[in-house]
């Protein structure tokens, strides 16, 4: 579970005591997910999006534009993990717009960078977290 493989899945996700806090955690996938489920999510990973990881445009007033997911908000703040695993807050007096996106935030060229040797060590791997 390296950061720096070609997919990189541990900037963003968890697996055990490794990886980011981005995505969902895939600390036990194999043992909530079949192997159809898991191949999707790495090859579209848009098809279907777990709750609670939708991302969110915001505009600010300044011009600004953050992509990412909520990750904590209150009365005043947002905070929001860009693709990166980033954390970035912005007070809600700043926003001038707020937009839920349709695209994961996970990228969607997997099939492109990701030789079949690659998907299959990847998919091993996934399979063995239960």
């Amino acid at each position: 579970f390296n950061p720096e493989s070609p997919a990189g899945c541990a900037k963003c996700h968890t697996a055990g005591d490794q990886g980011g806090k981005v995505g969902p955690e895939l600390t036990k996938i194999a043992a909530i997910q079949p192997p159809q489920y898991i191949i999707e999510s790495i090859l579209e990973p848009s098809k279907v999006i777990v709750p609670g990881f939708e991302v969110t445009l915001i505009k600010t007033k300044d011009g600004r534009f953050l992509t990412g997911i909520v990750k904590e908000e209150d009365a005043d703040t947002i905070a929001i993990a860009d693709s990166q695993g980033q954390l970035q807050k912005v007070a809600k007096a700043e926003i001038a717009e707020r937009v839920p996106q349709k695209p994961s935030i996970m990228p969607e060229n997997f099939s492109e960078i990701l030789t079949v040797k690659d998907l299959h060590d990847l998919l091993g791997f996934l399979l063995t977290l239960k």
